[in-house]
């Protein structure tokens, strides 16, 4: 599949729906899509994900809804081998491009070895707010005490004024 073809695809599954079209009728064909689709896609979604298209290019869809396709779809690759998943996507995270997407992802795979990766990012990048408030949302999808151990650690650091990042850090916390 060219890169070309693969834009084209998570377009059409991202962009408005068809007179004739149900969403769930969507997220079918595109899981039945992901299911017999080989594993090596992953590079080049990540190569998109990397350097993202022109939004002429994606039209109808727009950029948000398919940056959420690309993430929806690397979710449910990482979900066949989710440890070798996370060995190849976590040292992307230091890519600005790819990053909030891919934190989205580890969080979406819940699996305690993405932690790893988050703990990394955290301890080396000067997060925006809206990478913190995705840190903690996956962080709280992921669950568990190295999960509780960084929530805390971000809300103890995290200056009071950011009370997006609070409020989704205390929702984080409820849940491990």
């Amino acid at each position: 599949m060219t890169r070309g073809e693969l834009i084209n695809q998570l377009a059409g599954f991202s962009g408005p729906l068809g007179p004739l079209e149900s969403l769930e009728e969507r997220i079918r064909r595109r899981d039945e899509w992901v299911a017999a689709t080989e594993s090596d896609i992953v590079g080049l979604l990540l190569e998109v994900l990397m350097h993202p298209p022109d939004v002429a290019e994606l039209l109808p869809a727009t950029r948000g809804d398919f940056e959420l396709e690309i993430s929806e779809v690397l979710t449910l690759l990482g979900q066949r081998d989710p440890s070798s998943f996370l060995e190849r996507v976590g040292p992307l995270l230091v890519n600005d491009q790819a990053r909030s997407t891919l934190i989205e992802v580890i969080g979406a795979l819940q699996r305690q070895e993405g932690i790893y990766w988050l703990r990394t990012l955290l301890d080396s990048v000067e997060l925006t707010e809206d990478g913190l408030i995705r840190l903690a949302c996956a962080l709280g999808e992921i669950k568990g005490l190295e999960a509780r151990v960084l929530l805390e650690r971000m809300r103890s650091s995290i200056s009071s004024e950011m009370k997006s990042v609070h409020r989704e850090i205390d929702i984080a916390l409820q849940g491990t």
